[in-house]
């Protein structure tokens, strides 16, 4: 990635990261296939066809270069598979990024959801602390007030989110 990233730069220092892969990272890219590809004016689609593995910023770019052109849709379905994405496994970013679009196009239920799938699936430093972190998920999620009024700590919270809230767990004591 990062040589593609150098190849698309005219600065001094665009030949460090090819200089310091050596013959191993040489074998990954030649240089002059991004300018070379279809894709030349857009590098994050070529990083993302071209490069292995998946990158949370590159994900995030192609999800906002739908949204800058105005196709709510494809951003929104951009979000959903960056958030579905098993790279990110156990990571609350994507989940939050999800969130974030879903609330912005007006779907407050689903984005309510994807807040919650974000603090129950990952440990929130992963959601990242930028727009808020986990108390915007809160937020989101419909849970700040509750959290806030019967004074729960991050264990409490986890465990709410874990079970599926406590009237999971009331039914679940009245069925024992």
């Amino acid at each position: 990635r990062a040589d593609s990233d150098d190849d698309d730069d005219d600065d001094e220092y665009a030949d460090d990261a090819r200089t310091a892969a050596g013959a191993f990272g040489a074998s990954l890219y030649v240089p002059g296939t991004l300018a070379a590809s279809s894709s030349r004016d857009r590098p994050d689609v070529f990083v993302h066809r071209n490069v292995a593995g998946r990158f949370p910023d590159i994900m995030e770019r192609l999800a906002r270069a739908h949204e800058r052109k105005g196709d709510a849709l494809s951003h929104l379905v951009t979000c959903e598979w960056y958030g579905a994405c098993a790279a990110f496994a156990g990571w609350g970013r994507p989940q939050a990024f999800n969130a974030r679009a879903l609330l912005k196009h007006g779907r407050a239920a689903e984005a309510r959801d994807a807040a919650r799938v974000s603090l129950a699936s990952s440990p929130w430093y992963t959601i990242g602390r930028r727009r808020g972190g986990a108390r915007e998920m809160l937020e989101i999620s419909g849970l700040a007030a509750a959290a806030e009024a019967k004074r729960w700590n991050a264990r409490d919270l986890r465990r709410l989110l874990e079970t599926g809230g406590e009237a999971h767990e009331a039914a679940a004591r009245a069925m024992a």
